[in-house]
């Protein structure tokens, strides 16, 4: 199983995105190869609340509707997986064991999510992200070192 960072599936959505196609051709080089790709509902949460903020703040503009169509396509492609039992305990020994603050403590939960779901690998643009926590391999869609 390969975590999937919510920075893809929102490239895997913005056609206008610099990102889209190398999102688009890895989750599909990514299925070709039979790979479960997970995604944990924070990460829903996540895209709709780029996919509904405007342009102009960071944002892709669409409506909650076009927002709502997106999410309900995205078990074509990914699983979703139910935030596991102990997830807030997990996320918090995380936060003090590496000194997490500020924004960098959404991150922590989504390890905290794969540590108890036993998936080492996330598909991200965002490998700094996962770094510090030493436990995470990083599958980066435009690192062109890997194998297509």
């Amino acid at each position: 199983m390969l975590f999937v960072d919510t920075h893809i599936l929102i490239r895997f959505h913005d056609s206008s995105d610099d990102l889209h196609s190398q999102a688009v051709s890895k989750v599909a080089q990514l299925h070709r190869n039979d790979e479960a790709l997970v995604v944990a509902p924070q990460c829903i949460y996540e895209l709709w609340s780029v996919l509904t903020r405007p342009r102009q703040k960071r944002g892709v503009g669409l409506t909650p509707s076009d927002a709502n169509a997106i999410v309900q396509r995205l078990p074509q492609f990914f699983r979703l997986v139910p935030d596991p039992a102990g997830l807030f305990t997990e996320w918090l020994r995380l936060v003090n064991l590496h000194g997490v603050s500020g924004k960098e403590s959404h991150d922590a939960r989504l390890v905290a999510f794969m540590n108890l779901s036993a998936i080492d690998k996330v598909v991200t643009f965002n490998g700094s992200d996962f770094a510090r926590y030493g436990t995470i391999s990083v599958i980066d869609p435009g690192d062109a070192s890997l194998p297509q």
